[in-house]
C-alpha cells in the first residue's frame, strides 16, 4: 500500500476563522433554484414542508481572507398552509416569506419589485449582513447570512465599522 508524508503535521493545520459580523458585498455565483427543504425531503406531507429558493453567494472583498467566501441563502417559498398561518406579529407566513424574497430580489436587481415578477441571477451583487454563530456540533463558530437584516442595494452601502466607531 502506498504511503505519503504530509508537508506538515495535521496538528499544525489552522482552520479558517469566520468573518466578523458585518455587511459584505456578495455576488450570486449560480442562478438560484427552488429546492425541497429538509423538512419536505423527510416528510412531504408535513404542514410546514416547503421549497426554498436557494441562492449561492460569494463574498467580494479586497481582503484575501474574506474574498470568495461561500455563503448560501435559503429563502422559504410559501406553501398553501402559509396563506392562513400567522407569525407572532400577526402577519401571514405567506406575506412574510414573499416580503423576504422581494427584499432580497430588490437589493440584487437594484430596483423595486412590482407585482409578482423577480429576477435573481448569477452575477448580481448586493450588501448582505453576515453573522457569526456557533456550529451545530459545538466545535467553534461559522458564518451565516442574517435573516433579520435586509440585504441592501450596492448604492445603499451601510456605514463601515470604522465609521460607526467614530460616533
Amino acid at each position: 500500500m502506498p504511503s505519503f508524508d504530509l508537508p506538515k503535521s495535521i496538528d499544525d493545520v489552522q482552520e479558517p476563522e469566520p468573518l466578523e459580523e458585518d455587511f459584505y458585498v456578495c455576488r450570486v455565483v449560480e442562478d438560484p433554484e427552488l429546492k425541497p427543504s429538509k423538512k419536505m425531503q423527510n416528510n412531504p406531507d408535513a404542514e410546514d414542508a416547503r421549497y426554498n429558493l436557494v441562492v449561492k453567494l460569494r463574498v467580494q472583498s479586497d481582503e484575501p481572507k474574506e474574498n470568495g467566501r461561500p455563503l448560501t441563502l435559503y429563502l422559504p417559498w410559501p406553501n398553501a398552509n402559509d396563506k392562513t398561518k400567522l407569525t407572532a406579529l400577526g402577519q401571514t407566513f405567506e406575506d412574510m416569506f414573499v416580503a423576504r424574497i422581494a427584499d432580497t430580489a430588490e437589493a440584487l436587481m437594484g430596483y423595486k419589485v412590482e407585482g409578482t415578477h423577480v429576477e435573481v441571477s448569477a452575477g448580481q451583487e448586493a450588501w448582505f449582513y453576515v453573522e457569526k454563530v456557533e456550529r451545530q456540533d459545538g466545535a467553534g463558530f461559522m458564518n451565516q447570512l442574517s435573516m433579520n437584516m435586509k440585504p441592501r442595494k450596492l448604492e445603499d452601502a451601510p456605514p463601515s465599522s470604522a465609521d460607526e466607531a467614530a460616533f
